[in-house]
């Protein structure tokens, strides 16, 4: 994956997560005066990102593999990806990571995606 190729977009989530004090001094912690609700009902999400140039689609990626889309501003009923049949269970917790290519176009759909387990 190369490095600086999601342009990530600090959100509101309200979902209950909770961010540990020592691994919130690992990250640039966002400016709360732009942070904008992009939806509610979410599941254990970890991050939200768009692709390079794209204002219309906005990916919420959530702990045990779903990706959900919000288009247009408005959260889409089904997921966008599931995987969560195909990753292993663990006693940690299971997420899914992605990036887009800075190649990737509307013609080309190019998503890299990971699990980790911590």
């Amino acid at each position: 994956m190369r490095s600086g190729c999601v342009r990530r977009s600090w959100v509101r989530l309200f979902s209950g997560v909770a961010v540990t004090a020592g691994a919130a001094g690992a990250f640039a912690q966002p400016d709360l005066a732009n942070l904008q609700e992009v939806g509610s009902g979410w599941s254990a999400p970890l991050f939200g990102v768009s692709p390079p140039g794209d204002r219309t689609r906005f990916f919420v990626v959530q702990q045990g593999g779903r990706i959900r889309l919000v288009l247009n501003g408005v959260l889409q009923a089904t997921d966008f990806l599931n995987v969560s049949t195909l990753l292993a269970p663990t006693p940690g917790t299971v997420s899914l990571t992605g990036c887009f290519d800075t190649d990737c176009n509307s013609s080309t759909p190019c998503t890299t995606a990971t699990q980790s387990f911590t």
